[in-house]
């Protein structure tokens, strides 16, 4: 099947159409995996690994899992463990910088929505 909607990230992976929207698996979201479902032309389309617990994201997820190119277990990370509780945050701002970098590579903070966090805590530390 060819997809209803012109998609221009040469990355993606085309899982198919679903209830009118194009579905892709993207493996290049700078910060690991994701998902897309497309629903027109240019902004109009959801994404997010972390939101694909349920709906058409879910669909996306359970379809690049049937081809391959998720794991089921990656998919498990950041689904249920997406986000660093305030309290966490709070105190990653109070760390000082040299303790911060050490922290990118550590594995609690895989899912690409944390490492988000860190890096931008990072960002603005280095900034003040």
């Amino acid at each position: 099947m060819k997809p209803l909607f012109e998609h221009d990230c040469t990355c993606c992976t085309y899982l198919g159409t679903e209830n009118d929207y194009d579905l892709y698996h993207c493996g290049q979201s700078g910060f690991g995996q994701t998902v897309i479902a497309r629903y027109g032309y240019g902004p109009d389309y959801t994404s997010g690994l972390v939101f694909s617990k349920g709906g058409i994201l879910r669909i996306a997820a359970e379809k690049a899992i049937e081809k391959g190119i998720l794991s089921r277990e990656d998919w498990r990370k950041s689904v249920y463990h997406p986000y660093i509780p305030y309290s966490e945050v709070k105190r990653l701002f109070m760390l000082p910088i040299e303790e911060l970098e050490k922290l990118t590579d550590i594995r609690s903070y895989r899912s690409g929505y944390s490492l988000r966090i860190l890096y931008n805590i990072l960002d603005k530390r280095k900034a003040s």
